[in-house]
């Protein structure tokens, strides 16, 4: 299976800090959430695929600098939203 691209919008993580190039929020900040939802339309499935590979290079960006990760921190800033995404669009 092909993962989609990156985001075509110019809130994109800057690494190795993970905060929004545009608006220096935590990324994804609430306007790159809007644009990944935008971009990946009708295919929400895609935003956790995506979400998912983005925690991971987050983590990784985390052991380089030495800190342990959050489970649940990672888990809530990466996937939960997106996944909130899909199970909304299931019962719709």
């Amino acid at each position: 299976m092909l993962l989609p691209l990156a985001p075509m919008t110019p809130h994109r993580p800057v690494r190795p800090m993970w905060a929004c190039q545009c608006c220096t929020l935590a990324w994804p900040c609430p306007q790159a959430k809007q644009d990944l939802v935008a971009e990946f339309e009708g295919r929400l499935t895609y935003v956790v695929y995506y979400m998912s590979a983005q925690l991971i290079r987050y983590e990784a960006d985390l052991a380089e600098r030495d800190e342990l990760p959050d489970p649940k921190a990672g888990y809530r800033r990466f996937i939960n939203w997106a996944r909130s995404l899909v199970a909304a669009a299931k019962v719709a």
